[in-house]
């Protein structure tokens, strides 16, 4: 251990110059005064070597530090609970104390003793007065430790995690920083199977692995408005995710909601009362294969290929169709569009172009419109015009001609 590192000029036996420079370094001293941390390393709970803090005699600040890491033993302390870490200072010695903290047997959740301690005059946490609480630590069912949540030292924060006992072991991870705009946590969770969220205030990241199962929400009015839950599907395949309601709330009006997309990401804010306001983010891939259809057009032994993409509300798609033997159009061309389109538009509205393809000899341009119509461009009069498809529109279809389209448009 270290003592004496630092002299404040309180005796009157230094002036000027010198009793300035004493100063100066008191000041840069208590900025770095608190630089030790808590660590796991092999099962064993450890302080890291660094600043402990500045204790006061009657003339003199001492700084005190340590030197070396200090392991500190869990023996005898609560299983399945947490416990608190706490320093003292006797002599420019440090004496280091951890307690069981009764009641505190949630490991996705910071200890309110810790997280309300914060004393913004000696800059550190105290649950003790006298006391400084260097951080808390999660004690598995095996009485080993397994989570550590730091304070910051001169900041009213902390950051750290803890580690649940379940049979899908996670981590919550915790990070806070006090910047008077209110606290903000965040929880991160990795499920494979029926899951029911935390009713607690933090903001929280579940990833869907695998799997069809139930994903059940807590109470919007009782995490409060502005809580926001985040749902990743993973490479679920064919599996579907199915949100469960808590009591009578609602996901932006609906009783229940169903996820399927994979590599795809939603986001639910609570609005504090009864709702969860559900929006999806863009995708985490590429394009979703799709195969479309074309009412009116019989495909034969051709081939038809789709691809389609959801950002938001935004449907980006694109289709091609190759004709061969038996492949006939009996009408004007509409196509199912791969997400049901806004009602907002007009009925002919274009939102994509199209290319016809004779093979060998032209191409031809078109349009498709929001009530799904495929149609070509006419040149026979003073301004162009569209014309439906048909059998010998734009030219006789046989093996090998194309039609092509591509677009975009918001989806209901």
């Amino acid at each position: 251990m270290s003592d004496i590192v630092m002299r404040n000029a309180l005796d009157g036996g230094d002036d000027d110059v010198w009793a300035q420079y004493e100063q100066a370094q008191n000041i840069l001293g208590g900025i770095g005064a608190n630089t030790r941390y808590l660590y796991l390393s092999g099962g064993t709970l450890y302080l890291s070597p660094g600043m402990i803090g500045i204790t006061p005699d009657t003339s003199h600040y001492y700084a005190v530090s340590n030197t070396v890491a200090r392991s500190i033993s869990v023996a005898g302390k609560t299983a399945s609970c947490w416990a608190q870490i706490e320093l003292s200072i006797s002599g420019g010695i440090v004496v280091t104390a951890i307690t069981s903290m009764a009641g505190e047997t949630n490991p996705a959740s910071i200890p309110a003793n810790f997280a309300n301690s914060y004393d913004g005059t000696k800059g550190g946490f105290y649950i003790t007065a006298s006391n400084r609480c260097v951080g808390v630590v999660w004690i598995n069912a095996a009485g080993v430790p397994t989570g550590v949540v730091n304070g910051i030292g001169g900041i009213d924060g902390y950051v750290g995690y803890g580690t649940s006992d379940d049979a899908n072991t996670v981590n919550y991870d915790f990070f806070y920083i006090n910047k008077n705009i209110g606290k903000r946590v965040l929880d991160v969770y990795s499920k494979s199977a029926l899951f029911t969220i935390p009713s607690d205030t933090h903001d929280k990241i579940v990833f869907c692995t695998s799997g069809t199962w139930n994903l059940t929400f807590p109470s919007a009015a009782t995490v409060g408005s502005g809580c926001e839950i985040i749902v990743i599907l993973g490479a679920i395949g064919t599996g579907v995710i199915t949100c469960v309601r808590n009591g009578t709330d609602t996901f932006s009006g609906l009783t229940t909601l169903t996820l399927q997309e994979q590599y795809k990401c939603y986001r639910f804010t609570s609005d504090g009362t009864a709702t969860w306001i559900a929006n999806s983010e863009p995708p985490m891939t590429g394009w979703t294969s799709w195969t479309p259809t074309i009412t009116n057009l019989t495909a034969g032994a051709g081939t038809n290929i789709g691809y389609y993409r959801k950002i938001g509300k935004m449907v980006h798609f694109y289709t091609n169709w190759k004709f061969a033997a038996g492949a006939a159009i009996g009408g004007a061309l509409t196509l199912n569009f791969p997400v049901t389109i806004s009602s907002n538009y007009g009925q002919e509205t274009p939102i994509g172009i199209v290319r016809i393809l004779d093979s060998g000899t032209a191409t031809f341009a078109g349009y498709i419109f929001s009530s799904g119509l495929i149609m070509v461009g006419n040149a026979s009069g003073t301004y162009l015009s569209m014309s439906n498809i048909a059998n010998t529109v734009p030219m006789t279809w046989t093996t090998n001609d194309e039609l092509t389209m591509q677009g975009a448009y918001e989806s209901a």
